[in-house]
């Protein structure tokens, strides 16, 4: 069972790097599209009307791809004053339980996420943007990441339980 168990984990662990490596090269994207902005109003006075709203939707997703790997990597933001000060056996309580309620946040947002995304493929409704794109275009990406932040939390519950060490 454990041998199934760390191939599974192991797969998730590869999801996540493969996002964040996504994530990244948003960012570059990102980064890359509002120098090209800046330097192009500068020059020619004008400003392209599209970077902002391409520049919010790609940060979006870049939210959402980096999340799961930053937790599974435990670089995460995290306030730890309460689990520094308690005992041993309360220490692991807390950590169990802090990662009990992200699955259940992060369960629920893939949830609605998901029947969110649906409707919005079958309304076909689009943004009330310049470029109006269809919803579910960025909006998928929710239940998405979130999907994978339930199952990161899944794994450290695991991990916590039975004491099995990063990989």
């Amino acid at each position: 069972m454990l041998k199934y168990y760390l191939v599974v984990s192991k797969v998730f662990s590869q999801i996540n790097l493969i996002c964040a490596i996504i994530g990244a090269c948003i960012l570059f994207g990102v980064t890359s599209i509002i120098v090209v902005e800046v330097i192009f109003r500068a020059i020619y006075g004008t400003s392209m009307i599209w970077v902002i709203e391409i520049s919010e939707y790609l940060l979006l997703f870049l939210t959402f791809l980096g999340a799961p790997y930053l937790l599974e990597k435990n670089q995460h933001v995290s306030i730890d004053l309460i689990i520094d000060i308690v005992s041993k056996s309360k220490k692991k309580f807390l950590i169990i339980f802090n990662y009990s309620l992200g699955i259940i946040i992060c369960g629920t947002f893939t949830y609605a996420g998901t029947i969110v995304v649906l409707d919005q493929i079958e309304t076909g409704v689009k943004a009330v943007t310049i470029l109006a794109p269809e919803k579910y275009m960025y909006t998928i990406i929710l239940p998405i990441g979130m999907f994978l932040l339930s199952i990161q939390f899944l794994d450290k519950i695991v991990k916590t339980i039975f004491k099995i060490e990063d990989v």
